[in-house]
C-alpha cells in the first residue's frame, strides 16, 4: 500500500468516525428529560408501552425519612413504608395525615403531590 493509499484510508476512517459522533448527539437530543409544572424531572420513555398514566392516591402518615438513600421522606400506610425524595418543602406536614398522589404504580412512580387529609 503506497503512501498516498494509506492517507486516503485515514481519512476516510477519521471521517466516518465524526460522522457517527455527530449522530450520536444528534440522537441524544432526540429525547429531552421533561420536567413538571413544579420542576420535577419525569422519567422520559421511548417504549410507549411501558408508559404508566394512570395516578392514585395514598394516605398515611408522612415521617421525615430513616434512610437518607432511599429519599428524604416516608409514607407510613398501614400496608406499607414508601420512601419518597422531593425538593419541594413538606416539612409543615411530617408528623401528620397525608394523601399523597403519584402517576404511576407504587413501586415506580413520580411524585405529583402532598397534602394534608
Amino acid at each position: 500500500m503506497t503512501l498516498k493509499h494509506k492517507h486516503s484510508l485515514y481519512l476516510a476512517v477519521g471521517l466516518i468516525v465524526i460522522v457517527l459522533v455527530i449522530i450520536k448527539l444528534s440522537n441524544k437530543n432526540l429525547n429531552p428529560e421533561v420536567k413538571d409544572n413544579q420542576g420535577q424531572p419525569n422519567i422520559t420513555q421511548t417504549d410507549n408501552s411501558k408508559i404508566t398514566t394512570n395516578t392514585q392516591m395514598l394516605t398515611g402518615k408522612l415521617q421525615a425519612s430513616d434512610n437518607a438513600q432511599r429519599g428524604n421522606l416516608m409514607l407510613i400506610t398501614e400496608e406499607q413504608t414508601i420512601y419518597l425524595y422531593t425538593s419541594r418543602d413538606y416539612a409543615h406536614l411530617i408528623d401528620s395525615p397525608v394523601n399523597v398522589e403519584i402517576k404511576g404504580t407504587v413501586d415506580n412512580f413520580s411524585l405529583i403531590d402532598i397534602s394534608a387529609k
